[in-house]
């Protein structure tokens, strides 16, 4: 699952209506001809280095996309925080920022990071400390130190091995997934011409300078674009969920059981949650929709397509049969067991178990109330058409507003035996203006948590300089010193939300300490510098990482489950 900074919305659609892709085509099919020459070229290296990739590849790619001013910069004795390239607006830029006193930071559009050519991103290399840092985390480090020398104002990173290539923002939240990625030699190798124009427009030096009368920079205004499109499409599933799934749901169980309404409110509920987790999953790639294996037992192919067409063409749909609900109940029961023969691993959390909500598998329902359930889940209007809804676009903070405001919505059957839906008197307003506003969140999040996680650091920066004249050998003290490994003793840390409602406070919590832990793990081994440079701290926190990443993998091996070890990154 590659990083996360546009939607899948802007990146397939919203992008062909921009301005500058309507002008593009003569700059376009100029880098695209360079380009082809160059990886061309390129090919005559049969294990090409990392200068050879970057003299030879890298450097004359980005001179096609507009960057002709970039400013090599020569690594410190630790190399910790000093990226390969500053990218700069122009040479004037350039020049002030070679001749400045103050750091060339401060003129600089973006950084880059270069490495050998097709190296993994996000796999630590050979070696210890700073040097065997992942490529993803070390850009990630790059950028905290632009950050804090610009105050803010430097904020993308470019980070490619020559055939893949990420663009980073360090103002998106989660950083972990705050990238774009792309592969520009399977784009060439395919003659995708919609995907290299993507390319060409998002990472050309013109993209991140502010354009004439503009507010923002092209590829600012392709953020802002994706977040109305998040709220947008987030407004229009809660509004078709609490008029018309949620309803007909309640009505077609009440239907065809005589339970008490608390039991089929219960019911209804949990079938609603499994449709919006199995949607959010398969189109973010946590299950395997895209294998041969599990498709036919999916939710997309299956069922999701499947009514889509029928729609298309005015087929009808029985009132009767029952097909389309017995293909999910089994999906329920695969998911919550698991399927080694088609790769399926378990997802025993709950929310999939028989007990769950045993009415589900008393009864059916029919292929007409399921066809319009899916569908509705499945689409949005806009200008007046149905268009699909990618929940990869979709944050769980979103999802979880949903959640929360289902909670409120009340059944109760009226004189002719019909459900109504009403809010009921402990209620929250049905404007959701309870429900706390990300940016809130963030700053609670940065002012309670924020202290905890420096407190911790600053234990483990004063205990190291207290061991640099300890006379207790090296193995000893550092010992001593991983026990207050910061990174480590941020996952002490426990944080309660009394009313935890969907989650949201506790996944932003998740998200913040996840950014923190990472920053921590690549910040540490500077700290104790009587420590040899060939051989720096190294945060146990990373045995961790590798002890789960290979039990995943053997439980994988053992119970054929289809793994993507591309996202098993630390």
């Amino acid at each position: 699952m590659p990083g996360q900074l546009f939607t899948e919305y802007f990146l397939t659609d919203g992008i062909r209506h921009t301005p500058e892709r309507q002008s593009q085509r003569p700059a376009f099919v100029a880098f695209r001809d360079a380009a082809r020459r160059l990886f061309q070229d390129f090919a005559a290296y049969h294990e090409p280095n990392e200068t050879q990739t970057e003299q030879d590849l890298i450097r004359p790619l980005l001179q096609r996309l507009g960057w002709t001013d970039d400013l090599p910069q020569a690594a410190s004795s630790g190399g910790e925080n000093i990226p390969d390239l500053l990218l700069f607006r122009d040479a004037e830029a350039k020049t002030r920022a070679a001749s400045s006193e103050a750091s060339p930071y401060l003129e600089a559009l973006a950084i880059a990071e270069l490495k050998r050519f097709r190296r993994p991103l996000d796999v630590r290399g050979p070696g210890k400390g700073t040097q065997a840092s992942s490529p993803h985390a070390q850009i990630l480090r790059y950028l905290s130190t632009a950050e804090t020398v610009t105050d803010g104002n430097l904020r993308w990173g470019i980070l490619t091995n020559g055939a893949v290539w990420r663009l980073y923002d360090q103002k998106t939240r989660p950083r972990a997934t705050a990238f774009y990625e792309t592969n520009l030699q399977a784009l060439l190798d395919a003659d995708d011409e919609n995907g290299l124009r993507t390319f060409h427009l998002l990472f050309r030096r013109s993209a991140f300078v502010r354009r004439p009368g503009a507010a923002t920079t092209f590829v600012e205004a392709a953020l802002d674009e994706g977040k109305r499109y998040e709220q947008r499409v987030a407004q229009s599933l809660a509004g078709v969920v609490f008029e018309r799934v949620f309803p007909r749901l309640l009505q077609a169980f009440a239907d065809t059981t005589d339970r008490p309404m608390l039991e089929i409110r219960q019911a209804t509920l949990i079938f609603l949650y499994r449709l919006l987790f199995i949607l959010y999953a398969e189109d973010r790639g946590l299950l395997p929709v895209n294998d041969a294996a599990y498709d036919d037992y999916g939710l997309r192919k299956r069922v999701r397509d499947d009514v889509a067409e029928r729609k298309t063409r005015n087929d009808t749909f029985s009132t009767v049969a029952s097909s389309y609900y017995d293909h999910l109940v089994t999906l329920f029961r695969l998911i919550d067991r698991g399927d080694p023969s088609i790769g399926l691993p378990p997802y025993n959390g709950g929310l999939f178990a028989a007990e769950a909500a045993e009415l589900l598998n008393q009864v059916r329902l029919p292929d007409d109330v399921i066809a319009d359930v899916v569908f509705d889940l499945s689409h949005t209007r806009h200008d007046g058409q149905p268009a699909y809804v990618n929940y990869r676009d979709m944050s769980v903070q979103q999802l979880g507003s949903i959640e929360e405001r289902l909670l409120e919505q009340e059944p109760v059957l009226n004189d002719e035996g019909r459900v109504q839906v009403r809010l009921n008197s402990y209620a929250r307003r049905d404007s959701g203006s309870f429900y706390t506003p990300q940016d809130l969140v963030d700053l609670i999040l940065d002012q309670t948590l924020g202290p905890l996680v420096d407190e911790r650091l600053a234990a483990f920066e004063t205990r190291a300089a207290d061991l640099r004249s300890d006379r207790r050998s090296k193995a000893a003290r550092l010992a001593e010193l991983r026990g207050l490994d910061p990174a480590e003793s941020v996952l002490d840390l426990k944080v309660l939300d009394p009313a935890m409602g969907s989650g949201h406070f506790l996944v932003s919590a998740v998200d913040f300490l996840t950014d923190y832990i990472a920053d921590l793990i690549e910040f540490a081994p500077a700290v104790p510098d009587w420590l040899p440079q060939d051989d720096p701290y190294c945060s146990p926190l990373l045995d961790r990482v590798a002890a789960i990443r290979a039990d995943i993998l053997h439980r994988a091996r053992q119970s054929n489950w289809k793994v993507n070890e591309t996202q098993l990154t630390d």
